[in-house]
């Protein structure tokens, strides 16, 4: 299968899709970054914003979009989920005590709590 995965935001490492990048290369899927232009070239091809103030309008209908710039309550399946890419994204806690009223972490991820070690897993 040949996946795409699309990062509304390229500047910005999406661990969401790096999930997803490495679930389907242990299933020994052809995956590349791509852009609108070339979706069609791909069985899937997954979408991913991280904010919600990224323009939309190139999202074709064939995507899976993913992310908070989507939406708060859509998740990757746990079988993509439970993947940890080698990246360091420094997590060694998720959610947050505050309630900010421009942020969005209480409301995705909950009260704080501890996900990993200085060691990883």
């Amino acid at each position: 299968m040949k996946i795409g995965l699309y990062n509304l935001e390229p500047r910005i490492k999406n661990l969401a899709l790096e999930k997803i990048r490495l679930y389907y290369q242990r299933l020994r899927d052809t995956v590349l970054d791509c852009s609108p232009l070339e979706a069609n070239g791909f069985d899937k091809v997954y979408a991913s914003s991280i904010f919600d103030w990224t323009s939309k309008k190139y999202i074709l209908p064939n995507m899976i979009t993913g992310g908070t710039g989507f939406d708060l309550v859509t998740t990757l399946p746990p079988e993509i989920e439970q993947v940890e890419p080698h990246l360091n994204f420094g997590f060694t806690t998720r959610g947050c005590i505050r309630n900010c009223p421009f942020c969005v972490v209480p409301k995705k991820e909950g009260v704080i709590r501890v996900v990993n070690d200085l060691l990883g897993r």
